[in-house]
């Protein structure tokens, strides 16, 4: 836009396209300063950088529509190819540096690059063995009551996760698990332990990329799917089982959060569309399709391994590359 005439035109043909899509008309110095922003955003692509080793541009990418209206889908699309294309060959030089076997093609880097190793600092975190009796039981019969006893516990979890100057930690979750009685031990190791993995997650584009609040969301989902599972007599399960169900659970959606931020280019395939968008809209349906507890748990588990079914790797070899 250097010719004067011509950068009229194109802040007016700019502005057009921004009210569009119900955007407000900026000045000629703002869509200046966001086509800098763009071509910033492109130089970053070019260089390959997704979000590894602190070089965080995932959420400038799924946003260029607001740096630059009128860009489609494919465009971003376009975008993202080039990205990691551009990665895969930076990576590839790194290998051959370290006296290492590059990737031989995309389906290699993308084996890769979608590991929880490449988002969470360490690698996958190992769900422990909880501290659970023998006598401990899972199912806690028919009484009425069961199908509510966390009921305090999800509200608490649930303020927290909309409150966006939340902070994290295993002490503040014993805060709230104490003020409910109703829990018993098999509640609270599962959900301490749960809430013991998540805060030790450092994620590897950022806290911006897994942050407290979104840690409560997959915590008050893990609260939820206890309460419903343990009113299920049809599961057959021990604490541990259980544990591991909701662990692993909270480990792929903090694990998909990242990845989302690191790469995706418009889906936001993280807590945002699986908890805060599908699994709240499931849970507001339930008392009008009569929905029981077990049908609950299958459609929570359902909801969280399609959604999550991008990043989850595991998926593919279960199903040996089939329907997915």
């Amino acid at each position: 836009m250097a010719n004067p005439a011509t950068r009229t035109e194109a802040v007016a043909r700019y502005n057009q396209l921004l009210k569009a899509q119900g955007g407000k008309e900026l000045s000629e110095a703002e869509v200046v300063s966001n086509c800098a922003k763009f071509e910033q955003v492109v130089a970053a692509i070019e260089n390959g950088n997704i979000g590894l080793e602190g070089k965080y541009i995932g959420s400038a990418i799924r946003d260029v529509n607001k740096l630059m209206p009128g860009i489609d889908m494919e465009a971003k699309q376009a975008l993202d190819r080039k990205l990691h294309e551009a990665s895969m060959n930076k990576e590839n030089e790194a290998r051959i540096a370290r006296g290492e076997r590059p990737f031989a093609n995309m389906d290699q880097y993308m084996e890769w690059l979608l590991s929880p190793d490449q988002t969470i600092e360490g690698g996958r975190p190992v769900t422990p063995n909880g501290e659970f009796d023998a006598k401990d039981a899972v199912h806690l019969g028919t009484n009425p009551e069961v199908s509510t006893r966390l009921a305090s516990v999800v509200d608490a979890m649930s303020a927290l996760a909309n409150d966006s100057n939340a902070t994290f930690t295993r002490a503040q979750v014993e805060q709230v698990l104490a003020a409910n009685p109703q829990l018993d031990s098999v509640d609270r190791t599962i959900l301490l332990e749960t809430a013991t993995l998540l805060e030790g997650i450092e994620a590897r584009a950022g806290e911006a990329s897994l942050p407290a609040a979104e840690r409560w969301k997959i915590l008050e989902f893990s609260a939820r799917y206890v309460q419903d599972f343990r009113a299920s007599p049809e599961f057959k399960a021990t604490p541990q089982q259980l544990l591991n169900l909701v662990a692993d659970n909270a480990i792929n959606l903090s694990h998909q959060n990242i990845m989302d931020h690191m790469t995706l280019v418009g889906s936001s395939h993280g807590t945002l569309h699986v908890l805060r968008g599908n699994s709240e809209m499931l849970n507001s349906l339930y008392g009008q399709m009569g929905f029981t507890h077990a049908m609950r748990v299958l459609a929570m588990q359902a909801t969280f391994d399609h959604d999550m079914g991008y990043t989850k790797r595991t998926l593919v070899g279960k199903t040996q590359r089939r329907c997915l």
